[in-house]
C-alpha cells in the first residue's frame, strides 16, 4: 500500500480499479517541407484551426439536456482559445522560417503555451494549462485524421462502472461526459488543478477526481485497487484491508451528508434566534446562473469580469461585455454584483502588456486592479458604460476592487458622472442610482472605512488580500503560506472595523472572501456582526446547514 497526493474535486470518494487511458495517435510526424510547400502548409494549419473550432460548436449546439452549463461555458472559453490569432501566429512562423510541418510546429508552440502558463503564480491561470493542452490536440487531431477524444470505454473491464477509476495525462469535457453518462466513479489525471475545468466540471458531474498528480499514468498500472479521496486530493493504492475498512465507512458518512444537504435547498438561512442571512454566489461565468437557481442562492455577490479579458490580445470592447453583462441581469432574476476588471500581480492576463497604455506588473504592490483602470480610461470606462447600460435589465450593483484611497474614489465618482453624462446624451437606457460599493482588502481601506461609508453605497471585503496584506504573506508563497491565517488577531480587529462602520453608516456590508465559503469559519464571521456571505456555489448548503443551527447573540 502506498499514498500518492494531489488536488481533490473537493468531494466525495470512490474505491475501485484503475484503468489507464492512453489517447491514441501520440506520435506527432515531423519532417521538412520544401519552399514551395510552405504556403499550403500554413493553409492546411489554418484549415485544421477552423475545423476544430467547427466541431467545438457543434458540440455547444447539440448537448444533451442534461449536460451542466459548465461544460457549455468550457467549450465556449476553448472555442474562443481558438479563434486568437496568437495561437496561430508562433507555429506559422516556425513554418515559414523553419521549413517543418504544421503538426511539428503546433506542438512545439503548445509545449512553450503550456510551460508559460504553469509558471504563473496564480493557481487559477495556471490551471488553463488544461485548456491549452485540449485545443492544441483538438487541431492535432484534425491535421492527422486521428480521433483524440475519449469516445468509448471497453465495455468488460472487471468492474462495475461506479467501481472503474480512469487514469490519464488529460481529460477534456467530453471524455468527461462519457464517464459520467457511463457511472463511472472517477478519474485521475496530470494535469489540472483546484481551478482547472476539469476539478470544476468533476464537481457539476459528481466524479470524485484528483488532479495535477505528475505522471500519473506511470504510478498506477490498470487493475490495481484504488482508494480515491476527492475531499483531500488522496490516491491510495492497493489499500490494506484496515484503510478499506475506513474509507468505505467514510463513503456512508458522505453519502448521508450529501442528501442531508440536498433537502436544505428549499429552506432559508435562518439562525436558531430567528435572524435572517443573506447566501450570495461568486461565479466568472454567466453560464453558471443554472447552480446558483438550483442552490437558491439569494443572488450574486461577485461577478468576476477579468474572466472575459483572459486568453486574448485585446480587451473586449464595450458591446461585447454589455451582452454578457445584460444576459447575467436579466436571467439572474437576483441582485448581482458586477466587480470591475481586478487584474495585475497574481491575476496577470495574457498579452496584457500588448494593451496601449497598459504596463503589466507582477507586483502585488503595484499597478493593479483599480490602479490599473484609473491609469488608463480607454479600458475602464467602456466596462463602466456596459455595467451602467446592463442595469437597465435588473438589479446590479458595481464594486470597486482594492480601494486604497478617499482619493481614488473621488476620481471614480467623476469618471461614473462622465459616465452617465454620455449614457444620457446618446438616450441609453441605464439605471442612474446604480448602486457603487468597495472591496475592502487593503489595511488602509479598512482603517478610513467611516470615512468611504460616506461616499458608498455598500461594502464587500475581500478577505483574501486583506488578510494577505495586513500579514504582509504571499498566500501563493508555499515557503511563507504557514503564515496565512484567517483566524489572526489582526484580520479580525479590520473585519470587526469594517462591519462597525457599516452598521454606522446604514451600509450592507457582505464578506466575499474564502472564509465566506468555509464553514468552519461561519459562526466567527456571525458573531463579528456579518448578515451577508458571498462564497463558491458549492458552499451554499454546507454554510447554510452552519447558519441554521446557530444561535446568534
Amino acid at each position: 500500500m502506498f499514498t500518492l497526493h494531489a488536488t481533490g474535486s473537493g468531494h466525495g470518494l470512490c474505491l475501485g480499479r484503475a484503468h489507464i487511458f492512453h489517447r491514441p495517435g501520440s506520435e506527432i510526424p515531423e519532417y521538412n517541407l520544401h519552399p514551395e510547400a510552405v504556403e499550403d502548409e500554413v493553409r492546411r494549419l489554418r484549415a485544421a484551426i477552423d475545423a476544430a473550432s467547427l466541431t467545438i460548436q457543434h458540440l455547444r449546439d447539440n448537448l444533451a439536456a442534461d449536460a451542466p452549463e459548465e461544460m457549455r461555458a468550457i467549450l465556449g472559453v476553448q472555442q474562443m482559445m481558438l479563434e486568437d490569432p496568437t495561437l496561430v501566429a508562433d507555429p506559422i512562423k516556425q513554418i515559414r522560417q523553419g521549413l517543418v510541418n504544421a503538426e511539428s510546429a503546433l506542438q512545439k508552440h503548445g509545449r512553450q503555451l503550456l510551460d508559460a502558463f504553469e509558471a504563473l503564480d496564480d493557481p487559477y491561470l495556471a490551471a488553463r494549462s488544461g485548456d491549452v493542452g485540449q485545443i492544441v490536440e483538438r487541431v492535432l487531431g484534425q491535421l492527422t485524421g486521428v480521433d483524440r477524444d475519449l469516445d468509448s470505454l471497453p465495455e468488460q473491464l472487471g468492474s462495475p462502472p461506479a467501481e472503474i477509476v480512469v487514469v490519464a495525462h488529460d481529460l477534456s469535457p467530453e471524455d468527461l461526459l462519457a464517464l459520467s453518462r457511463r457511472g463511472i466513479g472517477g478519474f485521475v489525471t496530470s494535469l489540472g488543478g483546484a481551478t482547472s475545468h476539469s476539478t470544476i466540471l468533476a464537481r457539476s458531474l459528481g466524479l470524485v477526481a484528483v488532479v495535477g498528480l505528475p505522471a500519473a499514468v506511470r504510478y498506477l498500472c490498470s487493475g490495481d485497487r484504488v482508494v480515491l479521496d476527492g475531499m483531500h486530493g488522496i490516491v491510495v493504492v492497493e489499500p490494506d484491508s484496515a484503510a478499506l475498512t475506513t474509507y468505505r465507512q467514510r463513503r456512508r458518512k458522505i453519502a448521508g451528508q450529501r442528501s442531508r444537504l440536498a433537502r436544505l435547498r428549499e429552506t432559508e438561512a435562518r439562525s436558531l434566534d430567528g435572524q435572517r442571512i443573506g447566501l450570495y454566489a461568486n461565479i466568472e461565468l454567466a453560464e453558471e446562473l443554472d447552480a446558483v437557481h438550483r442552490e437558491r442562492a439569494d443572488g450574486i455577490g461577485l461577478f468576476r469580469t477579468e474572466f472575459l479579458f483572459m486568453n486574448r490580445p485585446t480587451p473586449p470592447d464595450e458591446a461585447e461585455q454589455y451582452r454578457v453583462y445584460r444576459t447575467l441581469v436579466k436571467r439572474s432574476g437576483c441582485p448581482v454584483t458586477l466587480r470591475t476588471l481586478d487584474i495585475g500581480a497574481d491575476k496577470p492576463v495574457a498579452a496584457a502588456d500588448q494593451w496601449e497604455d497598459n504596463p503589466s506588473t507582477n507586483s502585488a504592490l503595484g499597478l493593479r486592479a483599480l490602479r490599473w483602470c484609473l491609469h488608463d480610461l480607454s479600458l475602464f470606462k467602456p466596462q463602466l458604460r456596459a455595467i451602467y447600460r446592463a442595469s437597465a435589465e435588473g438589479q446590479a450593483r458595481l464594486l470597486l476592487p482594492m480601494l486604497s484611497t478617499l482619493e481614488e474614489l473621488e476620481q471614480v465618482h467623476h469618471v461614473l458622472a462622465e459616465v452617465r453624462a454620455e449614457l444620457t446624451e446618446q438616450k441609453l437606457p441605464f439605471d442612474p442610482n446604480l448602486p457603487v460599493g468597495a472591496m475592502i482588502e487593503v489595511p488602509a481601506a479598512a482603517l478610513c472605512t467611516d470615512t468611504l461609508a460616506q461616499k458608498l453605497d455598500f461594502f464587500a471585503i475581500g478577505s483574501n488580500d486583506l488578510l494577505q496584506y495586513t500579514l504582509a504573506v504571499d498566500r501563493l508563497d508555499d515557503s511563507v503560506n504557514y503564515l496565512y491565517d484567517p483566524l489572526h488577531p489582526s484580520l479580525l480587529k479590520l473585519l470587526q472595523m469594517t462591519i462597525q462602520a457599516a452598521n454606522r453608516h446604514n451600509l450592507p456590508v457582505s464578506l466575499c472572501g474564502r472564509m465566506a465559503g468555509e464553514p468552519e469559519f461561519t459562526r466567527v464571521l456571525l458573531g463579528l456582526g456579518l448578515r451577508e456571505l458571498s462564497m463558491v456555489v458549492s458552499a451554499l448548503q454546507p454554510v447554510k446547514q452552519i447558519v441554521r443551527n446557530t444561535d446568534i447573540p
